[in-house]
């Protein structure tokens, strides 16, 4: 990689930490909800009522992380909403576990190991619906010319390892997998940060980086790294989180108001789905983040998935796997923390 284009991938690194707060979370929408923008638009409900027909118009509810999943209805045609909706942004699990303590969030859509690691926190949390990404961008790369191919050829060898990441997760469990210890079996550089990542990389301080981040696969897409292994076969869960805050549950118009737009934000997908280029162009204009380092993180379908034992099994699978490694307080169970009474509506 030259240096200007090493530059560039530094610069835009900052730009891109509110993305990996879900893309650190495919298959076709669920059945029923192929529409086109103007069919979308057709089914939102009439202005000053949501779903569930109170009137929102003195509703303002505060979504983490806004500009994304705004970024989405905006696509679609399903932005005229009956309330008003004030984005909030974070740079980072602290940034939202300050918003969600405070108040200031109503409604949050976060990644599998933000979520782990806040209900690690004992931050309240109630998970009422999630959505399963793609498995194939996030895990360990390489340098495009390694000789390495296999996890057990990474014995020994250095590898950047992404604090509190799905690529640390995925590492953790493809170790596991390979009968390897991930903590004890490798030199672990741990960077907390995705300039530090990205810099190790193309600076060639690593063997290998274990990370889930929008420059890393765009690493990929340009031909300069390979992955050695992602998501996929069961080594992470890619799903990312609805969240409703104690607080939130305290109003019912703020619920009415939530579940009115995490009905349209499901309506959305059937035409995001479909219409990949201008979702990225819109989250590129929403977010600041390059189009291309976009690309990988959202090339995949987004399926709405209902909370059921599976969704709470993976999130589970995410927390233990941090705990392994002392990211979170290790054995704690979190059924608790899941409510699927809102399916019907949301789904409605």
């Amino acid at each position: 990689m030259t240096p200007a284009r090493a530059l560039k991938h530094l610069i835009t690194t900052t730009a891109a930490a509110t993305i990996l707060l879900i893309s650190t979370g495919c298959a076709s929408s669920d059945g029923g909800d192929a529409v086109t923008t103007a069919g979308a638009a057709s089914t939102a409900d009439a202005a000053g009522s949501g779903s569930s027909g109170s009137d929102l118009s003195d509703v303002t509810l505060s979504v983490a992380i806004g500009s994304t999943s705004n970024a989405f209805l905006k696509t679609a045609g399903l932005f005229d909403t009956p309330y008003e909706i004030e984005p909030i942004e974070a740079a980072g699990g602290k940034d939202i576990a300050a918003a969600v303590v405070s108040g200031r969030a109503d409604l949050l859509l976060l990644g599998d190991v933000v979520t782990a690691s806040l209900l690690g926190q004992d931050i309240p949390l109630n998970i009422v619906y999630a959505q399963q990404r793609a498995k194939d961008f996030c895990g360990i790369l390489v340098p495009k010319t390694s000789p390495i191919t296999s996890i057990e050829q990474l014995k020994g060898k250095t590898i950047g390892n992404g604090v509190s990441t799905a690529g640390e997760v995925i590492a953790i469990r493809a170790f596991q997998q390979a009968g390897l210890d991930y903590l004890k079996d490798v030199e672990r550089v741990d960077l907390a940060t995705t300039p530090e990542l990205q810099a190790a990389f193309v600076s060639g301080q690593v063997d290998a980086l274990a990370a889930c981040t929008p420059p890393a696969g765009a690493l990929v897409t340009e031909g300069q790294a390979r992955w050695l292994v992602t998501g996929e076969n069961g080594l992470w869960n890619a799903q990312n989180y609805w969240v409703l805050t104690d607080q939130t549950l305290r109003d019912p118009k703020k619920v009415a108001a939530a579940l009115d737009y995490l009905n349209r934000f499901r309506q959305s997908l059937a035409y995001t789905n479909e219409h990949h280029d201008e979702l990225i162009a819109t989250l590129s204009k929403e977010t600041q983040v390059p189009a291309e380092q976009l690309r990988a993180s959202f090339a995949g379908d987004i399926t709405p998935v209902a909370v059921d034992a599976s969704v709470v099994t993976g999130l589970q699978n995410t927390y233990d796997a941090l705990g392994t490694a002392g990211r979170v307080p290790a054995g704690k169970k979190l059924d608790d923390f899941f409510d699927d009474q809102y399916t019907a509506q949301i789904n409605g």
